[in-house]
């Protein structure tokens, strides 16, 4: 059976997630069909019109990516791992990508997803990595052995592209939102500590 057709509820339940939420009084909650707010930014050249699951906006939100190499967004991290809050019904332009119209422009549309909800707190697995791409390949050798986190998701990203080999000013969705969603550098920004294995 191909997970990756299945609705994300039966999904959840393969994996055993709808048991745990049962066992510790949690609802789960499937965002493709949520109930949708439509939003509007005219600065956006991709979506000046967005629909996001209202839950969204109204839940503190905590983006907890794999770090990983991503063959159309060179990495896929907290910014970029936002893509799983709007609906596949609304974002499916063809092909067998459920979020295609995100494909076209994917640095442009990660910036502006993230103009609409950005994170509260990123959390980045680097306790492997995958070092070239975000389907499969080799994983980071040697592993990575870190976790990345902060309430800046435009630092988090900055320090997971560091991690995968990419300054992040050629990532362009971090450049963008450089200055906009957070700050990729700052002095005051303590050093990243190793977790241990």
């Amino acid at each position: 059976m191909d997970r990756r057709r299945d609705p994300s509820i039966e999904v959840l339940r393969h994996h055993g997630y709808e048991r745990l939420a049962r066992e510790k009084g949690l609802r789960l909650v499937d965002l493709n069909e949520a109930k949708t707010i439509r939003l509007t930014r005219p600065d956006c050249e991709v979506f000046p019109e967005f629909h996001l699951p209202r839950i969204a906006m109204e839940s503190f939100i905590v983006s907890f990516p794999v770090l990983k190499a991503h063959s159309l967004a060179d990495v896929t991290l907290s910014m970029k791992n936002m893509m799983g809050f709007p609906s596949h019904h609304h974002y499916r332009q063809g092909g067998a990508w459920r979020k295609s119209a995100f494909h076209r422009r994917m640095h442009r549309s990660i910036f502006e997803l993230n103009l609409y909800r950005k994170p509260d707190l990123s959390i980045i697995d680097a306790s492997v990595g995958l070092a070239d791409y975000h389907l499969g390949g080799p994983t980071c050798q040697p592993p990575v052995k870190k976790l990345v986190a902060g309430f800046d998701p435009v630092a988090v990203d900055a320090c997971g592209a560091g991690l995968l080999g990419f300054d992040w000013r050629q990532v362009e969705h971090i450049r963008l939102a450089d200055g906009v969603l957070g700050q990729a550098e700052s002095g005051d920004r303590a050093p990243l500590q190793k977790v241990s294995p």
